[in-house]
């Protein structure tokens, strides 16, 4: 039944516009966020760089992540579709396929959209032999991969931060289940990630949310431990956002919430 339900929700996402004009927008707004940065005498690991610490590009970024699929809840709940699919599947695997699509879908609109991107850099002739390395191993644990494996050096930084991004559209999944709003469910990640980013600020490196997702070296440690620590304080509060929005949504179903 989950999986008849995930291949439901899945088909309902790639068969609508808004996911490939998200990546679009993705691609878009990564070449707006960079222009000025880009010329002949940097390589693509110094954009990447910089593009992951604009904090406009973040704000920005998050919409198109959530647009795809943040108002799953919501439009079931609007048309009514949610009784016909809780009946046939169960309240579990539906809030398990929402929850799960929510999550990878955000995170591959993110990360599909910037590796697009870099490939046009490539494309246009810029360096990715990562020989330059532009001192980034100094301040990132994956920074070896620049001399070794340069595509695993950007997979590593994109995925976390395209991780990040679904850490906040949950959030927006989370607080649709409470307000029947589909802006509200849109931009609600953003002010999410504003203040859990203010609030972590405030905590040891290692908590800080920003931090984190520019895959600083925050542990000290190496690229292995880095990541892992990392993708699991992410899936820590996807799960945490995960279970207020099961509890939440199984109280909508059994009617004790109007």
């Amino acid at each position: 039944m989950i999986l008849q339900q995930l291949k439901a929700d899945y088909k309902r996402i790639f068969s609508s516009p808004k996911m490939y004009l998200s990546i679009l927008g993705v691609v878009l707004l990564c070449y707006i966020s960079t222009e000025k940065y880009i010329h002949g005498s940097v390589d693509i690991y110094y954009i990447l760089d910089i593009l992951i610490g604009l904090s406009v590009f973040k704000k920005l970024i998050i919409i198109f992540s959530a647009l795809p699929c943040v108002t799953g809840f919501y439009d079931d709940w609007k048309h009514q579709y949610i009784k016909n699919i809780v009946i046939r599947t169960g309240r579990r695997n539906y809030i398990i396929s929402k929850i799960v699509v929510c999550v990878s879908i955000s995170f591959l609109v993110v990360f599909l959209g910037i590796l697009i991107f870099i490939g046009l850099l490539i494309g246009m002739g810029f360096d990715y032999s990562g020989i330059n390395g532009m001192g980034l191993d100094e301040n990132m644990p994956y920074g070896i991969f620049l001399y070794q494996k340069p595509f695993l050096y950007v997979c590593c930084i994109v995925s976390i931060y395209a991780a990040s991004m679904a850490v906040w559209v949950m959030s927006g999944l989370m607080i649709s289940s409470y307000i029947l709003n589909s802006f509200v469910a849109i931009c609600s990640p953003l002010i999410f990630s504003y203040l859990f980013e203010e609030i972590t600020g405030l905590l040891p490196p290692y908590f800080n949310m920003y931090l984190l997702a520019k895959a600083s070296n925050v542990l000290g440690k190496n690229a292995t431990y880095s990541y892992l620590y990392t993708i699991f304080i992410f899936t820590v509060l996807i799960l945490g956002q995960g279970l207020i929005f099961a509890k939440r949504v199984k109280r909508r179903l059994g009617n004790e919430i109007s």
